[in-house]
């Protein structure tokens, strides 16, 4: 009997993410992609914005997943000869061992991220919390948040770098100086990443990649577990900076 082909163009992929984020119990629906073409016009732009619950402005938690759909990835997964037309076509030359390629590779960035970062406007501030507030917040957000996207790279023969399958670094803090020498919090952030394989679109009937959509269903939920936890920590945070005056 035939493989399956598990086919996932730019489009499915998008939806097949934002259903697993609404399974998974995320506030999302097609009005939280934003689609753009950047400076490159061959690669297409991505973003899905969610946010946390305890929706306090200007210091709201949310959440930004963003990728980027280049043209290679859009041949890959979309062309309709399949993965042997187009390496024929790009290299010029027939290859017999065709199921050894490396499938196509694709990163999701997860920007969680509370306050206006980058925007220095006096009425967006707030005042800094107090140093051992910081310091709870940043161990409750590497404790509890890191460890949903740990540090892992896949290697390759040959390429001792390898790529980075997930990965988070640890929180910043955006602080701005008044005009009266106060320092003022502007926002916090941190980003996490994962990446995915995505399936190859086959002529030979008997060849066939995985399914990512588990893959997908997996990283939705550490999504929303990480908004949930750092909605938490913010909203810690946020008190603690009322706490300390205006």
């Amino acid at each position: 009997m035939p493989a399956k082909q598990n086919t996932l163009d730019h489009k499915t992929f998008t939806a097949s993410l934002l259903s697993a984020l609404q399974e998974a119990g995320a506030n999302v629906n097609e009005h939280s992609v934003k689609e753009r073409l950047g400076l490159d016009p061959l690669a297409q732009h991505c973003e899905i914005r969610m946010y946390g619950a305890q929706y306090f402005y200007p210091l709201a938690a949310e959440c930004r997943l963003t990728w980027v759909w280049d043209a290679l990835l859009a041949a890959r997964t979309t062309t309709g000869g399949g993965e042997l037309s187009l390496r024929v076509e790009v290299s010029g030359r027939y290859e017999e061992h065709l199921e050894d390629s490396v499938p196509p590779w694709l990163v999701v960035h997860v920007d969680l991220r509370a306050g206006e970062l980058g925007v220095w406007d006096p009425m967006l501030d707030h005042p800094l919390p107090p140093p051992d507030a910081l310091r709870q917040w940043r161990a409750a957000v590497l404790t509890e948040i890191g460890p949903l996207f740990p540090c892992k790279r896949l290697a390759f023969a040959g390429d001792p770098a390898g790529l980075t399958e997930s990965a988070s670094d640890p929180p910043e803090v955006q602080i701005r100086c008044d005009p009266d020498g106060h320092l003022r919090l502007v926002g916090v952030r941190m980003h996490g990443q994962q990446g995915f394989w995505l399936p190859r679109r086959w002529e030979i009937q008997n060849l066939a990649d995985p399914d990512p959509l588990p893959d997908l269903a997996d990283f939705a939920r550490r999504v929303t577990l990480a908004l949930d936890r750092w909605d938490m920590a913010t909203d810690a945070l946020r008190k603690a900076e009322e706490g300390a005056g205006r």
